[in-house]
C-alpha cells in the first residue's frame, strides 16, 4: 500500500502545475475577503507551523473554521493515521492526501493556502499543526465541495460527521449501547476499535476518545483544557474522568480498526425500477461467504449537487435500506438488523460459511431539480464490503419481483407474531380454515393472509387511520380496499412508511387503524355450518341446510369438466324459488354447472305457519356431450 500511495504521490506532483481546481474553473481562486474583513488568506509556508501529524492538543476554533465537530474527528483520529503521516512527514510541496471514499482510496491535491483570523497586525491560526488544515480541505474536495464555500454549509455540517470519519480512515461509525462497564473494558483491551462519546458542552458538539477504564470511572481525552465537561474530574493534557452513570448519559459510538481486513467495492447495476410518486430502485444480490469472520457491509447515497454555488441549504434526494438474509434450502433467514431509510447504512455482521442474499432498495425524489447528468449520478450506488476475505462475486441472476415478494414473505413469516384476535374472529365468523396476521417491521405495515380451505374467500378493509403510510404497490394510500383470496392461496397487502416523510422529520414513524369487515356468500356460510349434511356424487358435493325460510341446496362442482345436473324433488310444505338458468319441469330440476364452479337451489316453506315439511331429493349427475 506504501509503494502505491508513494507512486501515485509522485504522480501527483508532476501533474499540480496543470491542476485547476474543478469546483471554481479557474486556477488561484480566492475568497472575496470584502466580505469577511477578518480572515486573511495564507501561504502555510508563511506561517509557523510545524509539519506533523502529531496530535494537535491546542487547536481552537477559528471564526471561520465554525465546525467543532470535524475537529474532534481529527482528534478521535490522529492516532491511527500512521499511514499517512508516513508519506506526509517527508514530502516536499504540493500538498497531496490520501482519503479511502468507500473502500477506494483516493488522492486528494490541495493547494497550500489556508485562511487565518486577524487580530491587529498579527495573523492567528491557533493550531500547534499543519495536518488538520490539510486533511480539512482533502475532505472538502472529495466530498464535491468547494473548499472556500465551507462555511456556507456550517449549519449542515453535524450531519456530515460520519462521512468525515468514514473518508479519514475507510472505517465506518456505528452507534452502541453498553450496559455493564466490563463490557467496555473487555472491548478497550482488544484493541480493534475507538470508542467515543458525544457531548454537547459550550453549545458544540464535543467527541471525546476513551482511553481507559480506571475503577468504576471512565478516562476520556479531549480537545484541550477548555473542552473538558464541568461535570468531569480534570486531570493533566486535557484528560478527564466520568463517572460510570454520568458516561452513560451520553451516545456512545464505535469506529472499528480492522487493520488486516480487505475491501471490495462494486458499482450495483441493472436495477428493478419503478417510477409511480417517486423513483424506487431495487436490487437483489446472492453471494457466498467461503469463511467465517466479521463483515462490515456498506452502501451510501450523496448530494451529488452539493458543490453548487447557488445551492444555499441540504436537499435530500433519495433514501435507501439494505436487507441480509441467510440462504437455506427452501427458505429466506433474515439476518440483518433494522437498516432502514437513511443516506449512509452501515451493517457489521457475523457470517457464516454459506450463501447469502441482499436487497437494496434506493428511493429517489426531487431529482427534477437536477441536470440529467446529475440525476444519472445521484442514482448511482456503490456496494462495499470489507473482510479478512470478502467475497468478489456478486451474483444478480435471481433479481426479480416474483424474489422480492419471497424475500418479503420471509420477513414476515420469520418476525411477526399471529394476530390472535384477528385469527379468533374468523373462526368465529365460521372461517377456521384461514389465517390472517397483522403487523409491523423494518418500516413495513402488512396484513398477510392464508387460505387453507377449498373456497373462496372475501372481506374488506376499512382504514380509519393511515399516517405516514403508504400502499408499496401504488406508492398512495387507500382508504378501503377488497380482499379476495382463492383456495390454497396466500395474499399479501403490503404498506410501507412514506420516505418522503423524512424531509420535514427525521423519525420513522407511521400510524395504522384497519376495521375489517367480513361479508361471507352464502356459499362460505354453508360450507363452515357445523350441522349442515352433504353427499358426493362423481365430484359433485351436494350440501344440505336448514333455515328460517326453508332448505337450502349447495352444489359445489369439484371437477374440472361442465356436469349437467337433473334433481327429482318430491316436497311437502316446500317450493322451489325459481333460479336463473333452471329448467322446472313436473318437480325436476335441470341446470348445468361449470368448472369449480357453485349453484344453490332455495326451497321456501309453502306455509310458514306449520312447522313440518319434508324433503328427498334424488339427482342424476352426467357430463355434458
Amino acid at each position: 500500500m506504501q509503494d502505491r500511495i508513494l507512486s501515485a504521490y509522485r504522480k501527483g506532483k508532476q501533474t499540480i502545475a496543470l491542476y485547476q481546481d474543478s469546483q471554481n474553473k479557474a486556477p488561484g481562486f480566492q475568497l472575496n475577503l470584502n466580505n469577511f474583513p477578518n480572515i486573511s488568506i495564507k501561504s502555510i509556508d508563511d506561517i509557523d507551523i510545524p509539519n506533523s501529524l502529531r496530535a494537535c492538543l491546542s487547536f481552537q476554533i477559528s471564526k471561520y473554521y465554525d465546525h467543532f465537530a470535524l475537529i474532534n474527528a481529527f482528534n478521535v483520529l490522529q492516532s491511527e493515521i500512521e499511514l499517512m503521516r508516513n508519506i506526509y512527514e517527508i514530502r516536499e510541496n504540493p500538498f497531496a492526501v490520501w482519503l479511502c471514499d468507500q473502500g477506494e482510496w483516493k488522492i486528494s491535491i490541495v493547494d497550500d493556502q489556508v485562511l487565518c483570523l486577524k487580530n491587529s497586525d498579527e495573523t492567528l491560526f491557533k493550531c500547534t499543526y499543519q495536518w488538520a488544515i490539510i486533511i480539512e480541505k482533502a475532505v472538502a474536495k472529495l466530498l464535491g465541495n468547494s473548499y472556500n464555500q465551507l462555511n456556507r454549509y456550517n449549519r449542515l455540517y453535524m450531519q456530515f460527521d460520519v462521512v468525515y470519519f468514514k473518508l479519514l480512515i475507510g472505517q465506518p461509525i456505528t452507534q452502541i449501547q453498553m450496559n455493564r462497564i466490563e463490557e467496555l473494558r473487555t472491548l478497550l483491551e482488544q484493541k480493534s476499535s475507538i470508542f467515543y462519546i458525544e457531548v454537547n458542552y459550550k453549545q458544540r458538539n464535543n467527541a471525546y476518545v476513551i482511553l481507559s477504564i480506571k475503577e468504576n470511572q471512565v478516562e476520556l481525552q479531549a480537545i484541550n483544557q477548555e473542552s473538558i465537561c464541568d461535570a468531569g474530574v480534570k486531570q493533566n493534557d486535557s484528560k478527564f474522568l466520568f463517572s460510570w452513570n454520568e458516561f452513560q448519559q451520553y451516545p456512545l459510538f464505535q469506529v472499528h480498526l480492522n487493520k488486516n481486513s480487505q475491501i471490495y467495492t462494486f458499482t450495483m447495476q441493472q436495477p428493478m425500477e419503478r417510477k409511480l410518486q417517486f423513483i424506487e430502485h431495487t436490487y437483489i444480490y446472492n453471494f457466498q461467504i467461503n469463511k467465517k469472520d466479521t463483515y462490515w457491509i456498506s452502501i451510501c447515497q450523496r448530494d451529488q449537487n452539493f458543490n453548487s454555488l447557488k445551492q444555499q441549504q441540504e436537499i435530500k434526494y433519495g433514501l435507501i435500506r439494505f436487507l441480509l438474509f441467510k440462504n437455506h434450502k427452501k427458505s429466506y433467514q433474515l439476518i440483518s438488523d433494522t437498516n432502514d431509510f437513511n443516506q449512509n447504512l452501515y451493517h457489521r455482521t457475523e457470517l457464516e460459511k454459506g450463501k447469502y442474499t441482499l436487497l437494496c432498495q434506493a428511493e429517489f425524489y426531487n431529482l427534477e431539480l437536477l441536470s440529467q447528468e446529475l440525476q444519472n449520478q445521484q442514482k448511482v450506488l456503490k456496494l462495499q464490503i470489507q473482510g479478512l476475505k470478502p467475497p468478489q462475486n456478486f451474483d444478480q441472476s435471481e433479481q426479480s419481483e416474483g424474489k422480492l415478494k419471497e424475500l418479503m414473505v420471509a420477513i414476515i413469516r420469520q418476525t411477526s407474531k399471529a394476530n390472535r384476535q384477528n385469527i379468533g374472529k374468523l373462526q368465529k365468523e365460521g372461517f377456521p380454515q384461514v389465517q390472517m396476521t397483522m403487523d409491523n417491521t423494518i418500516g413495513f405495515m402488512y396484513i398477510y393472509y392464508e387460505n387453507h380451505g377449498d373456497l373462496h374467500f372475501e372481506e374488506y378493509l376499512q382504514f380509519n387511520i393511515h399516517e405516514n403510510l403508504i400502499n408499496y404497490e401504488t406508492q398512495q394510500m387507500e382508504t378501503f380496499r377488497k380482499v379476495s383470496i382463492p383456495p390454497k392461496e396466500y395474499m399479501l397487502l403490503l404498506y410501507k412508511f412514506d420516505p418522503r416523510t423524512l424531509l420535514q422529520s427525521p423519525v420513522i414513524r407511521f400510524k395504522c387503524q384497519v376495521d375489517f369487515k367480513i361479508k361471507p356468500s352464502v356459499f362460505e356460510y354453508i360450507y363452515f355450518k357445523q350441522d349442515v349434511q352433504f353427499i358426493e356424487i362423481q365430484n359433485l358435493k351436494i350440501f344440505i341446510m336448514e333455515n328460517k325460510k326453508g332448505v337450502l341446496l349447495h352444489f359445489v362442482n369439484q371437477s374440472n369438466n361442465i356436469r349437467k345436473v337433473e334433481c327429482e324433488l318430491k316436497l311437502n310444505n316446500l317450493l322451489i324459488v325459481q333460479n336463473e338458468n333452471l329448467t322446472l319441469k313436473d318437480k325436476i330440476a335441470n341446470f348445468e354447472m361449470k368448472s369449480k364452479s357453485n349453484y344453490v337451489i332455495l326451497l321456501n316453506f309453502q306455509n310458514p305457519q306449520e312447522q313440518k315439511y319434508n324433503c328427498e331429493i334424488k339427482v342424476n349427475v352426467q357430463p355434458r356431450q
